[in-house]
């Protein structure tokens, strides 16, 4: 079960569910964004609507904290994700001051404390100690209707159904 020590900032839930809404994020799960598919739509939708900030930002990764042993109800939607520029994944240890030697430029430092501005005004930028019991959970996939284009239903065609 990973433990990741990252360098990054909380992004709430309600604001990647409004991310992924108002830039109509086609393939982001706002509930699991680790998802490399996931992850990849909203890092595309980032570059789109922050061209500027995303051209100085050191490579991104996002990171889920889960327990797959919660079964209670406020286990199904986690309060936030990380928003990464360095992360380090191990099983046993790590060493910190290591991890906190690995420096980054100035415009990338400044690049992502905008990026915070943007997704998580308030956020402190930090280490984090993240617990991920299943990095690797599946994606619930919908059921497909026949004769829906390329197996997705669009919200059109499931509230015009009779």
């Amino acid at each position: 079960m990973p433990v990741y020590l990252v360098h990054g900032f909380r992004w709430g839930r309600v604001s990647i569910r409004h991310h992924v809404i108002l830039n109509n994020v086609d393939g982001g799960a706002p509930e699991y964004i680790q998802n490399p598919d996931s992850a990849k739509a909203i890092l595309d939708s980032l570059k789109v609507k922050y061209p500027e900030i995303m051209r100085d930002t050191p490579p991104l990764t996002f990171i889920e904290q889960y327990d797959p042993n919660d079964t209670s109800s406020k286990a199904q939607s986690q309060p936030h994700a990380y928003v990464c520029d360095i992360v380090f994944k191990d099983d046993l240890s790590i060493y910190v001051n290591d991890a906190q030697a690995k420096g980054m430029s100035v415009g990338a430092w400044h690049a992502m404390a905008d990026l915070r501005d943007k997704l998580a005004d308030g956020s402190p930028i930090g280490w984090f100690v993240v617990y991920n019991g299943d990095e690797h959970r599946a994606q619930v996939e919908a059921s497909v209707r026949p004769g829906s284009k390329n197996g997705k239903k669009g919200l059109r065609k499931f509230f015009s159904r009779s």
